[in-house]
């Protein structure tokens, strides 16, 4: 099934990557991994009639062939260069392939450049409707807040995400003693729904 049916041309595509590509700074808190990968992939497509705008992301463990090397694979390890293109170019024929959408144009960033992006316009506003953390990375309150770049970044690609369980205690040598809890149904989905988010902020 890795094959359109129709070819969709009423939009123009914006091809949003996040690459897991890592500085040696970044690898210190995030570890080390060999190659790169999209570890964000969304299409913005624009109708060209009526200009609104839909975002459309891409699972990045989806299966499919790979159309250079007829291997299975998951769709985030297209983003490479090889005898057929370079990496956009190999990632942007994938999803033509499995969705008869041509990317018309496209942007990626690493997690360096996504901390910059949200940043330069001072922070996006997140809201939430439970106090949630992971670890020391981040910390939201119940309700709305303006975050910068690393808190921002911290949030979408959590895994582990925890919610409070009642009141926030705080001892009096200021250590948190509160309850938490793992968050159920943390999985890509509920991550790519952060992704997007982000994007509409």
């Amino acid at each position: 099934n890795n094959k359109f049916d129709k070819e969709i041309n009423d939009f123009n595509v914006y091809l949003l990557i996040g690459s897991d590509e890592r500085s040696e700074e970044i690898a210190l808190t995030r570890g080390q991994i060999a190659g790169k990968r999209a570890d964000v992939i969304i299409l913005g497509l624009v109708n060209k009639n009526n200009q609104d705008i839909t975002l459309l992301s891409f699972p990045r463990d989806l299966l499919i062939e790979n159309n250079c090397t007829g291997k299975l694979e998951r769709i985030n390890a297209a983003y490479a260069k090889n005898n057929c293109g370079g990496r956009a170019e190999n990632l942007a024929a994938a999803i033509y392939s499995i969705s008869g959408i041509r990317v018309t144009n496209f942007a990626s960033f690493d997690f360096e450049g996504f901390e910059a992006i949200i940043d330069s316009v001072d922070g996006v506003e997140i809201c939430v409707d439970r106090t949630q953390k992971e670890g020391f990375s981040f910390e939201l309150q119940k309700g709305c807040q303006t975050v910068n770049g690393l808190t921002t970044l911290n949030w979408i690609v959590s895994r582990s995400t925890e919610v409070l369980v009642g009141e926030k205690l705080i001892d009096s040598d200021g250590n948190d003693i509160s309850q938490w809890k793992p968050m159920s149904g943390v999985s890509d989905l509920p991550r790519i729904n952060r992704q997007q988010y982000v994007v509409t902020q």
